[in-house]
């Protein structure tokens, strides 16, 4: 089963289908100047750049430890400005990064998910376990 692929101006994918003939789709697409393209893979690594499909660049977002104690922090890095920093878990936050360091602290123990959205890089998760 192929997937087609069809983006707005700026080149964010804004429409997937998947069919086994997806021809009819992409010829009325085309026929509206819609970008579109038929691939056979996971369309959410790609994105349209002039007209093409090209792959989604990897996060440059990094954090600094996995583990640490209660009421210590880690630090993000690489996360471009703009970026989305979402933090689940036992405390929620969510910030935009001004592309500078950013420094997160933990007050209680659990496990937390950090999430980095930058388009079009690819979202970088992070699994951080505060220990008590």
């Amino acid at each position: 089963m192929d997937f087609l692929i069809a983006g707005d101006a700026t080149g964010r994918i804004v429409h997937v289908a998947q069919a086994d003939n997806t021809a009819a789709l992409q010829a009325d697409y085309e026929s509206r100047g819609q970008p579109c393209v038929v691939i056979s893979t996971d369309s959410r690594r790609f994105y349209l750049k002039d007209g093409q499909l090209v792959p989604r660049p990897k996060s440059t977002a990094v954090l600094s430890a996995a583990k640490v104690p209660a009421g210590s922090g880690v630090t993000l890095t690489g996360a471009p400005a703009g970026a989305a920093i979402a933090v689940t878990g036992p405390v929620q936050a969510s910030i935009e990064s001004d592309g500078e360091l950013v420094a997160l602290t933990f007050p209680l123990a659990g496990l937390y998910t950090i999430t980095v959205e930058h388009w079009p890089e690819r979202d970088a998760n992070f699994l951080l376990e505060v220990t008590p």
